[in-house]
C-alpha cells in the first residue's frame, strides 16, 4: 500500500513511528505492507520518492533539522501539495493536517482531489467533515474508493468502526457523549475543588488546552464533533455549524459540583444528537446520574452512548486525545482499506 502523507506534526510523526515499529506485525496479521512515498508539510517542506521513503530516516532527519526536505537524489523535494496529489503514485492519502473549523479548507480540497483521482483517503482532520461530509462521501462512492475518518472524534477510541462494523444492520437513532477531553479534564479538576481559571491553567500546562481555550471551554469543539457524528452515524443531512445549541463550561464552579454530588449526579459537558421526534443536536453541561455510563468518564477520557434499534443502548469509553491514539486510528483505517469488503459500507 503506497501512502502519501499530508502533515508531519505530532500525529504524522506518531503515525510513521507506528508504521516502523509494527511493520512485521501488519504484514503477518493483515498482509499489509505500507510504503510512504511522499510527505508534505505546511512550513517544513515536502519530499517524495517513487520507491518509498525510509521512514526511520525521515523521522531522524526531521528531528535533527526540523525539516523533511533535506534529501538528495533519488528523492524529489519542494513540490506543493497540489503537485504531489497529481504526480505522486499513491494508493491512499493519509491527511492529518491541522483542522480549520471555519471552512474546512484547504484540507477538504486535498481530499476531493485525491478521491476524484480514485485514491482512498484516511483523515484525522475534523474540519473537512464538519463542512463537507456528505459531499466527500458522495465523491468517494462515485469513484469507488474508501473515505475513512476514525481519528476525527474520540481520537483512538473506535467510535465510527463500532457503528459501521460492530452495529452493522442496526439503525442508530440517538447519540450522547463526552467528546471534548479538555473540558472533561477541567471538570474533573473543578469537582476536586479547583476554580475554573485554575483548571484552565492546569490544562494548558499539560498541553490539553490551547493558549486560547475558547473553542474547548465554550463548547464549539464538541459541537463540531457531534455534527460529524450526527451525519456519519445517524445519517442526518447537512448541519450548519452555528445552528447547533451550544453552551460551554465557563459558569461551572466547585460549589455547583459539590451540590450535584449531594444530589447523586455529576456535571458533564454532554453532546447529543437525536432522531427522536425531530432531528436535534446540542452541547451543554448536564447533570448526569451516577448510574449513567458517562458518569464514570474522567480526565481526558471520552465516552459515548449509542441507542440502536437492535440491541438498545451500547456505550464505549476510551482515550479522547493524544497524538499516538489518533495515529492508531489512522493505522486502523489503513487496515480497513486493505481488508476491504462490504463491512466498510453502511
Amino acid at each position: 500500500m503506497r501512502v502519501l502523507l499530508l502533515g508531519f506534526g505530532n500525529v504524522g510523526r506518531q503515525f510513521c513511528e507506528m508504521l516502523s515499529v509494527k511493520a512485521n506485525f501488519l504484514k503477518a496479521n493483515y498482509g499489509l505492507e505500507v510504503c510512504v512515498v511522499g510527505v508534505a508539510t505546511r512550513h517544513r517542506g515536502s519530499v517524495c520518492a517513487a520507491n518509498g521513503l525510509p521512514v526511520e530516516g525521515l523521522l531522524k532527519t526531521e528531528e535533527e533539522t526540523g525539516r523533511v526536505d533535506v534529501w538528495e537524489q533519488p528523492y524529489s523535494v519542494g513540490q506543493s501539495v497540489d503537485e504531489l496529489l497529481e504526480s505522486c503514485d499513491y494508493d491512499v492519502l493519509v491527511e492529518c493536517t491541522s483542522p480549520n473549523i471555519e471552512t474546512g479548507e484547504p484540507a477538504a480540497d486535498y481530499i476531493r482531489k485525491a478521491l476524484r483521482g480514485k485514491h482512498h483517503v484516511a483523515t484525522s482532520n475534523k474540519g473537512p467533515l464538519l463542512f463537507h461530509f456528505h459531499e466527500l462521501t458522495e465523491i468517494a462512492a462515485v469513484n469507488g474508493v474508501y473515505f475513512l475518518y476514525e481519528g476525527t472524534v474520540m481520537a483512538g477510541t473506535p467510535l465510527f468502526s463500532l457503528a459501521r462494523c460492530g452495529l452493522a444492520g442496526s439503525r442508530i437513532r440517538r447519540f450522547e457523549g463526552i467528546i471534548n477531553s479538555t473540558t472533561n479534564y477541567m471538570l474533573t479538576l473543578i469537582a476536586a475543588g479547583s476554580s475554573f481559571d485554575e483548571a484552565v491553567r492546569d490544562a494548558q500546562r499539560r498541553g490539553y488546552a490551547e493558549v486560547d481555550p475558547t473553542l474547548d471551554v465554550d463548547g464549539w469543539d464538541a459541537a463540531a464533533k457531534v455534527i460529524i457524528v450526527a451525519q456519519a452515524i445517524l445519517g442526518m443531512p447537512v448541519v450548519g455549524f452555528r445552528s447547533v445549541a451550544v453552551e460551554g463550561i465557563r459558569g461551572i464552579t466547585p460549589y455547583m459540583m459539590d451540590d450535584a454530588r449531594r444530589r447523586g449526579v455529576c456535571i458533564k459537558l454532554v453532546a447529543r444528537a437525536s432522531l427522536d421526534e425531530e432531528p436535534s443536536i446540542s452541547v451543554k453541561p448536564e447533570a448526569v446520574p451516577f448510574s449513567h455510563p458517562l458518569a464514570s468518564v474522567e480526565g481526558i477520557n471520552n465516552g459515548a452512548l449509542l441507542l440502536s434499534d437492535t440491541i438498545g443502548e451500547i456505550s464505549i469509553i476510551g482515550p479522547g486525545a493524544g497524538a499516538r491514539e489518533t495515529a492508531s486510528a489512522l493505522l486502523r483505517d489503513l487496515i480497513a482499506i486493505e481488508m476491504g469488503g462490504k463491512v466498510l459500507e453502511r
